[in-house]
């Protein structure tokens, strides 16, 4: 009986210390819509884990309120993840993260960052566009502001315009007949780092 409750003891002290030895998570940066990919691409970003016996990442969707694996990807130095089966275009979608380690243990599972999801309103009889998105979710209150894109034919983006963090609306007007025009936002975080919406184009034809 005492040699079984050792046996018990040790079992549980093992446990216990590769419990305690879980490894970091990553730190997850962001959950960008790539603009103008087909088909719709999200391209998550993270710095690896602080565990130097990282093996690799796993990468999780919330799908209907539950928490799914999506896939796995090898290498502690891999920051990168890019899903291209993606609906972002249409809803916004949320990711989450873990890291595991070379025996198979896994980290706790980041909190969500959730991509933007950018929509339009063209008004045909005054030739202006009213563009709509929701909020960056995954940064709490440190996003700095979002920053409008804008380009038509053959040209490359351009800013035009830079809103504050509480900002989810912009109109552009003085559109020209029959150009076709593409938009994307911007959210960007207190240090610098940035997520991107899907993007949004259209033929601007209206009454002269």
């Amino acid at each position: 009986m005492k040699r079984f409750l050792s046996i018990i003891l040790l079992a549980f002290s093992i446990s216990a210390v590769a419990q305690n030895n879980l490894p970091d998570p990553p730190k997850f940066q962001s959950a960008s819509v790539i603009p103008e990919s087909a088909p719709v691409t999200v391209k998550l970003t993270w710095l690896p884990s602080d565990s130097t016996d990282v093996a690799g990442y796993i990468v999780y969707k919330i799908i209907d309120n539950i928490t799914t694996t999506l896939d796995t990807v090898r290498g502690r130095e891999t920051t990168t993840y890019e899903y291209n089966a993606s609906s972002a275009n249409a809803t916004s979608e949320r990711f989450r993260l873990a890291s595991f380690d070379s025996d198979g243990y896994k980290s706790t599972i980041t909190d969500p960052h959730s991509t933007i999801l950018l929509k339009s309103s063209f008004d045909r009889c005054e030739r202006k566009v009213t563009l709509t998105w929701t909020s960056y979710a995954g940064w709490g209150t440190n996003i700095a502001n979002y920053r409008v894109y804008r380009r038509y034919a053959e040209t490359d983006y351009q800013l035009i315009k830079t809103l504050p963090a509480t900002g989810s609306e912009f109109v552009d007007d003085n559109l020209a007949n029959g150009r076709w025009y593409c938009y994307y936002v911007e959210a960007v975080k207190n240090n610098g780092v940035t997520a991107t919406s899907n993007s949004i184009d259209f033929t601007a034809s209206g009454h002269e």
